[in-house]
């Protein structure tokens, strides 16, 4: 599995925590142990992907994705966030969801198809 981001300057996330649970608020999320960390460049290239450990994420079930803080300014701002994975057989039903705020143009579906995979989407 690996995530991707665009944003641009002073809004966008400089440290994001991940965690494989669905238990996660803003009154317990320091007390809970992070699955992954990752300190983000101030320029993300648009076709930067990040990898996380697969050890870490194999059979996830829910994942919360905590902004802790970004480059400076006042909001975090993130114009685009995509994870990609392979798929594997369930012994129970997925869920397959896909979730955009603002549909930007050439959005996952597209590259995934350009690129010769798919998610069984």
């Amino acid at each position: 599995m690996l995530f991707h981001w665009v944003w641009g300057g002073g809004q966008g996330p400089l440290k994001v925590k991940f965690f494989v649970r669905d238990d996660v608020d803003f009154d317990n999320v320091d007390d809970l142990p992070v699955t992954q960390e990752f300190e983000l460049a101030r320029e993300n290239p648009v076709d930067a992907e990040h990898p996380v450990r697969v050890a870490k994420f194999s059979r996830v079930r829910a994942l919360t994705v905590f902004i802790e803080s970004n480059h400076g300014d006042d909001t975090t701002r993130i114009n685009y966030f995509a994870l990609k994975g392979v798929f594997s057989h369930l012994k129970t039903e997925p869920v397959v969801a896909e979730y955009e705020v603002k549909p930007m143009p050439g959005d996952i579906r597209n590259r995934l198809e350009t690129m010769g995979g798919a998610m069984g989407m």
